[in-house]
């Protein structure tokens, strides 16, 4: 039976028409293919350009520390200004720090505690290697932090500078008793306190500077003074050169506290000879009973001293706490004011209805 000419037209057409939307359906699938195709290239590409980078997340002043975690017992090291990032290539320079520069083992359990920052670095800044050193000072089981208010300070002395402590005497003989010190300057009432900083000391560095205030305290004529680095993450910490007294000595080699290696060094550099013809002699100088006059004035008044700041720190303390219970107080009784007022405005309001 032959076909009618009109259903054979519609047949073709039909035929055409899904052939068409095969071919457009195959299009569109094969351009959305070559995109996803193309961005995942892209994306290959991109994260192939990426680096993992260290990115500062504070200012740090030169010879501060650098430390991707917080290290316990040093206060300069007590939160973290260092985290991990991403940043692409083109902006990440060549010799920019990696994992191995912020931890001591490959499962990064182990980070770092002695980077510092060579120059002033703002926040946000990549980290690279030419930017870091390391510091001379350690965190070890004897280092305590010691206050001193019997130095003579630099005027413009700042929270968080480098510093040696130097002892001067009537004759011209300079010595550094200990180097490179990053000094805290404590605050009383809000304010810095007037001569006194805090500085970190091991076991025979204490010794030394107990030594040193000694002498300085027997004479009008020994000084004993601040001297600041000019670029502490450039300049590396000098060696001390101030020879303890004999007594001093002795009670360093037999300490418990202190390691085999300080003992040596200090051992090292006391010369007999200079101790007893020109540190003993400018000592001996002085009466003896002027000597033992200015030793017991001079340690009254330094325990007046202490005691006297101490007072005041504590009277600050009790200061703030009348403050902020003031405050808490006003803050009360303006809600009670407040809620009150509210109040009589809806009674009223209620009266007039």
């Amino acid at each position: 039976m032959a076909s009618n000419p009109m259903q054979r037209q519609k047949r073709v057409s039909f035929l055409l028409g899904m052939l068409t939307m095969l071919i457009i359906a195959a299009l569109v699938i094969g351009f959305l293919v070559m995109q996803l195709i193309n961005l995942k290239k892209e994306q290959d590409e991109a994260k192939a350009s990426e680096r993992a980078v260290y990115v500062l997340t504070s200012d740090v002043s030169s010879g501060s520390g650098i430390q991707i975690s917080a290290v316990s017992g040093d206060d300069s090291r007590s939160s973290a200004n260092v985290q991990q990032s991403v940043a692409d290539m083109s902006v990440v320079p060549e010799n920019y720090a990696s994992t191995t520069d912020f931890y001591t083992d490959d499962s990064q359990s182990q980070a770092r505690t002695d980077l510092v920052a060579k120059i002033d670095l703002k926040k946000g800044t990549i980290l690279t290697k030419d930017m870091l050193t390391t510091s001379s000072e350690e965190v070890t089981d004897d280092l305590r932090k010691q206050e001193y208010n019997m130095l003579s300070l630099p005027t413009d002395l700042a929270d968080g500078d480098f510093v040696d402590i130097r002892i001067r005497f009537g004759n011209g003989q300079d010595y550094i008793v200990v180097s490179k010190k990053q000094v805290s300057i404590p605050e009383i009432a809000g304010a810095p306190a007037e001569g006194i900083i805090n500085v970190n000391l091991s076991e025979d560095e204490t010794i030394a500077m107990s030594s040193a205030i000694i002498e300085t305290y027997q004479s009008n004529a020994i000084e004993m003074y601040v001297t600041r680095y000019t670029d502490p993450g450039m300049q590396a910490a000098a060696t001390p050169t101030y020879p303890v007294n004999s007594e001093c000595l002795n009670l360093m080699s037999s300490n418990p506290n202190i390691v085999d290696e300080a003992k040596n060094a200090i051992a090292a550099r006391y010369d007999r000879t200079l101790r007893e013809n020109y540190i003993n002699g400018q000592l001996n100088s002085v009466e003896a009973d002027e000597r033992k006059s200015n030793l017991e004035s001079n340690v009254t008044d330094h325990i007046t001293q202490q005691k006297e700041l101490r007072q005041q720190y504590l009277q600050s303390l009790e200061d703030e706490a009348a403050a902020a219970d003031a405050a808490a107080a006003s803050s009360s009784n303006t809600t009670s004011t407040s809620s009150s007022t509210t109040s009589s405005s809806t009674s009223s309001t209620s009266t007039s209805n």
